[in-house]
């Protein structure tokens, strides 16, 4: 007989991301108090209903896989084809007009961008939702 903290403890091994974890086990623990209310309403003990109503939820292996599947982060390869040919696209003046005073201009702008690439792929990695407290300092 599995209790509600153990099944939850459960199905959150399967899910990687912290955040989610939490969005899951709210969204799991209200969904286990509406079934034991109703459990209880039918005349079942607070134990026995919490206990049925983990039992009518499933296996917690099953529904943690298929949680973490459904909150895993997605990565839109598009998008990100389209800013590497963008920024390629930058280069193309540079490269037609081939003199010594562009010279210097093509290995600024590819340093530039390669800043620039190194600063996007680090936002694009973190979860910059968490700097919203310094939302303030962002803003100067």
């Amino acid at each position: 007989m599995m209790k509600k903290e153990q099944f939850l403890y459960e199905v959150k091994q399967f899910i990687c991301s912290k955040e989610a974890k939490r969005f899951v086990t709210a969204e799991l623990e209200f969904h286990l108090k509406q079934s034991t209310e109703a459990l209880k309403k039918q005349g079942y003990t607070e134990e026995e209903a919490e206990v049925k109503a983990v039992q009518q939820m499933g296996s917690p292996i099953t529904i943690g896989q298929k949680l973490n599947r459904l909150h895993r982060p997605k990565v839109d390869w598009r998008l990100k084809a389209l800013f590497l040919f963008v920024m390629a696209l930058g280069f193309i003046p540079l490269l037609v007009l081939s003199s010594e005073s562009y010279y210097y201009s093509f290995y600024a702008k590819l340093v530039g961008c390669l800043l620039g690439l190194g600063v996007a792929g680090a936002v694009m990695f973190m979860d910059y939702t968490k700097l919203s407290k310094f939302g303030w300092y962002f803003m100067v």
